[in-house]
């Protein structure tokens, strides 16, 4: 016995003295940690995108979302809508992603409300970033660096006032990378398990992305780092399992540079020749480095706190709270006064001290544990070549083509980039794995580089919150605005007009369509257009008297229906005061008074729908319908302002009635309460110019007219510009500067002309603009 247990305690000797592995929690404990750390991770992310659930539709969405109502309203088919719009678009503009119309259009009629159209858009951008994850994982790196995935997008992901990936555009973008990433975790799962089953699946999910979005080709390069991450293959091997998907993509790019090439230069539909490809590199390099730029983090608040609002003059300008954003600017003019101002108004609110703590919470976590379990270098540089692939296909797709080499700018990118942040945060997660490697023998200085790098995503994630949560919060007039036509339409303000009519929409703020009023007031649309269209027609037959003499109405212009069809058209206006609160108008279009003007005149009853559920105490006796009057020779102008009449009441908005006696421009009308003392005075400073020669033209603009900038005191969204005793059409910049567009006939000889700012019968001091010979 004693011999028999002295020969087990010898034998037992040797493993007892061996040194244990050092863990740095019990496994259990370890384990419970590891999930709450990502369950914290995706919380925070899924806080730093919440914003997007209070915007409305923008982008495309804001007019295809009502596309399902009306096609079941005019008694079309949905299928058939999807496939003629496929055949439609690989036809006129050679582009072909027929797998976003099946699964977009639909998307539409299984979230009814925008709110439940904005969570599934989150949900997806989440699905994307869960792959990322378990990507990341699959390559290698230990949890900690999986779990600083989706914290690391807090510090790069930004919102724009242009094209954005995740605040339109009915998630496709994150669809396409969902898709893409679910093919590389197929890829690397079948490669493993030496699975043909899984090597399908991940072709078949490539070729799903490369049909939803045609610039999916160009990030077959990914497949190359995960084709290598596992079994130390040889080049040989690392080709074989990327041929496929190179063939996939070879065959995508062949059918659409043949689409390209086939459709011809100018349709009805659009401008095919924008999208052709443009390879050469003076024109492919510096859009490259443009749209990678939307990438970098904080790249946005760059150009939003350096922008000069008033670098330029442009008439044109879009005023409104709501206007910068649904006319695609690059960046809203004040939208940063500055980063101190930014950070105290909009990271003060629950919701961002929340995901600061949650930031804080997951980073306290995962970097101790980063620290002590340094990640394998072969994992942290697939991962780095991976992220580097993301970055620069996705950044390369749109590039490539004619119109987004022109369209995108330092800091404000193509939607794109919602891959490109997946793959700048794979090389944040990489660097710093590569970078606690090699300080792996120096405790200290690897404790030191994780408290360095905690301070920087948390610095950096609050800044981009607080201007995203700016962006979105500029987003809020569209809401209000559409909620209001909702109600409008529905209570019956283009009633009046026969249907027959013309519909000329002044989409220059709101994000109208045809399909929305066709929804919203539940009968068919009339022929409709745009206002600003209906304009530049009547300009360009201005000088021309035996054209004019022919423009009896507008639609023979456009070819839709004869003459005697048809009656004069008539404009549907919407907008937001100052204060923001919603009025819209429709009224019948002088065409004589037009021809006259160049523009389009309104006379006669003009009727208004005002307030809408957020300004339910508005009363049309309190406010006055302001505007532009036309000068027709020898006619009296029209008196203005108008005061309003209430005529009836349906829900939380009041219908009231003007009457124009003499012709006013459509696009000056403004619905308002009167000046009150509390504007202050109306006074100019200065104009830009403030000195011309007779003729030569001044402040160019796109269409060759001049246009003259007046800097002032208490200039609102309603004050008009006089020039020379002609009431000019005018737009509002801001509080200190208005814009009109000034005739040539006024400065085409040497004199003192005199300019007044008008607003709601107030008239400021003279200002003199010298013209000189």
């Amino acid at each position: 016995m004693s011999t028999g247990g002295a020969t087990r305690e010898r034998a037992a000797t040797p493993v007892a003295a061996r040194r244990p592995r050092v863990q740095w929690l019990p496994s259990e404990r370890a384990a419970r940690l590891r999930a709450a750390t990502f369950v914290l991770a995706f919380l925070a992310l899924a806080l730093f995108l919440w914003p997007t659930t209070r915007t409305w539709y923008l982008g495309d969405d804001a007019q295809h979302a009502f596309t399902p109502d009306a096609v079941v309203q005019r008694g079309d088919s949905l299928a058939g809508l999807i496939f003629h719009e496929i055949e439609r678009s690989a036809q006129q503009t050679g582009r072909f992603a027929p797998l976003a119309y099946f699964v977009v259009v639909p998307a539409y009629w299984l979230t009814p409300s925008v709110f439940a159209f904005k969570v599934g858009a989150l949900l997806i951008a989440l699905l994307a970033v869960a792959l990322a994850t378990i990507l990341l994982r699959q390559l290698g790196l230990a949890w900690p660096y999986a779990a600083l995935l989706p914290l690391s997008l807090c510090a790069v992901v930004q919102f724009r006032y242009w094209h954005d990936p995740l605040l339109g555009y009915a998630a496709g973008i994150p669809i396409v990378a969902s898709l893409v990433l679910g093919s590389l975790v197929a890829f690397l799962a079948g490669i493993r398990r030496n699975s043909v089953v899984l090597h399908v699946a991940a072709v078949a999910l490539f070729a799903a992305a490369c049909l939803y979005w045609e610039g999916t080709p160009l990030l077959m390069p990914v497949v190359v780092p995960v084709a290598w991450a596992f079994g130390n293959p040889s080049l040989r091997v690392v080709v074989r399992r990327a041929a496929p998907f190179a063939a996939v993509s070879a065959s995508f790019v062949v059918l659409v540079l043949a689409l390209r090439a086939a459709a011809p230069a100018i349709t009805e539909y659009g401008h095919s020749a924008l999208y052709k490809p443009d390879v050469s590199a003076a024109t492919v390099v510096p859009a490259l480095a443009k749209q990678i730029s939307g990438s970098v983090p904080l790249s946005y608040l760059i150009v939003a706190v350096n922008r000069d609002a008033e670098a330029d003059v442009r008439p044109e300008h879009r005023a409104s709270p709501y206007g910068a954003a649904a006319a695609g600017e690059d960046v809203a003019p004040g939208l940063v006064d500055s980063l101190r101002a930014l950070l105290a108004d909009e990271v003060s609110d629950p919701l961002a001290i929340a995901l600061l703590l949650l930031v804080v919470a997951v980073l306290a976590l995962a970097l101790t544990a980063a620290v002590a379990n340094a990640a394998p270098r072969r994992a942290a540089v697939t991962t780095l070549g991976v992220g580097v692939c993301l970055v620069i296909g996705a950044a390369l797709a749109p590039v490539l083509s004619y119109r987004w080499q022109r369209e995108i700018f330092f800091g404000v990118p193509y939607i794109s980039v919602f891959i490109e942040y997946l793959g700048v945060a794979m090389v944040i997660v990489a660097a710093l794995a590569l970078v606690l490697g090699a300080l792996r023998s120096r405790p200290a200085a690897a404790a030191a580089g994780a408290v360095v790098f905690a301070a920087c995503v948390t610095a950096v994630s609050a800044a981009t919150y607080a201007l995203n949560a700016r962006v979105v919060e500029a987003f809020r007039g569209v809401e209000t605005a559409m909620e209001f036509n909702e109600q409008a339409l529905a209570g019956g303000l283009l009633r009046t007009p026969r249907r027959a009519n013309e519909l000329l929409i002044d989409d220059s703020d709101a994000p109208l369509s045809a399909h929305f009023i066709s929804v919203a007031s539940g009968d068919p649309v009339p022929p409709t257009s745009s206002l600003a269209e209906f304009d530049r027609t009547f300009a360009t037959c201005a000088d021309d008297r035996e054209a004019c003499e022919r423009v009896r109405n507008f639609t023979p212009w456009l070819g839709i229906a004869p003459v005697d069809e048809l009656t004069s058209p008539v404009a549907y206006l919407t907008r937001l005061d100052q204060r923001g609160m919603p009025w819209a108008a429709v009224c019948a279009i002088d065409v004589a008074a037009t021809r006259r003007a160049a523009a389009s005149a309104c006379q006669g009853e003009i009727t208004v729908a005002v307030g809408g559920e957020r300004f339910p105490r508005t009363r049309c006796s309190s406010l006055i319908l302001d505007g532009v009057a036309v000068q027709t020779g020898r006619a009296r102008p029209a008196r203005l302002p108008i005061r309003l009449v209430e005529t009836r009441s349906a829900r939380s908005v009041r219908f009231c009635r003007a009457e124009a006696r003499a012709p006013v421009y459509a696009r000056s009308i403004v619905v308002s309460p009167r000046r009150s003392p509390a504007e202050g005075p109306l006074r100019i400073v200065t104009t830009y110019p403030s000195e011309t020669r007779a003729g030569e033209p001044f402040n160019v603009q796109p269409d060759g007219r001049s246009a003259l900038a007046v800097e002032g005191v208490g200039i609102t969204p309603s004050t008009r510009v006089v020039v020379g005793g002609v009431d000019l059409l005018s737009q509002y910049a801001d509080e200190h500067l208005v814009t009109a567009l000034v005739p040539k006939r006024l400065f085409a000889r040497p004199r003192r002309l005199p300019v007044v700012l008008r607003d709601r019968g107030v008239r400021s001091n003279t200002f003199i603009l010298e013209v000189t010979r």
